[in-house]
């Protein structure tokens, strides 16, 4: 009977560590039009995809309390370091205080472009859990939509690509 009892609690437990994440397999948006979008950023700017056009675009839906977005910030911060202006890249946060979302970034030295999501753009790029990349080309056709932990050789080198 213990033993019945302490399988069930692993089983949950591995689900539960492993809810949002689906291997990497792609969401359904790739080779797609990217939907349009408009998000505040941490700053009080207003960011759309129509004015980013003409060069890669690089989202990271993400928030403070997620592990796995944790673990893709020094990814983020060397492909940001590799590309530089040659791409956008915005992080919307699902957590929507500005303030913990400030401290956080501050906490772990992020450079990249922060804005706080919304629910009609994680429905829009099919977000149901995090963390979520996604590439979007110069173009606005979707190249890249991940779940999960992203390879930064594989992102790396679509990007590249793309350039």
């Amino acid at each position: 009977m213990r033993s019945g009892m302490l399988l069930a609690v692993l089983v949950v437990a591995i689900a539960l560590l492993t809810a949002g994440c689906d291997g990497g397999r792609p969401a359904g948006l790739t080779g797609q039009p990217a939907p349009d979008f408009s998000v505040t950023m941490l700053d009080g700017s207003t960011a759309r995809l129509q004015d980013l056009r003409g060069k890669p675009v690089l989202l990271e839906f993400w928030a403070p309390w997620c592990g796995g977005c944790l673990q893709n910030i020094p990814s983020l911060k060397a492909l940001q370091a590799r590309f530089g202006d040659q791409i956008a890249i915005i992080a919307p946060s699902s957590e929507t205080s500005m303030k913990t979302v400030s401290r956080f970034i501050a906490e772990h030295a992020i450079s990249y472009p922060v804005a706080l999501s919304n629910q009609r753009l994680l429905d829009a790029y099919r977000v149901a859990a995090i963390p979520v990349t996604i590439l979007i080309d110069g173009e606005g056709v979707v190249r890249y939509h991940h779940a999960g932990q992203f390879s930064p050789e594989a992102l790396g080198k679509t990007i590249a690509g793309l350039l």
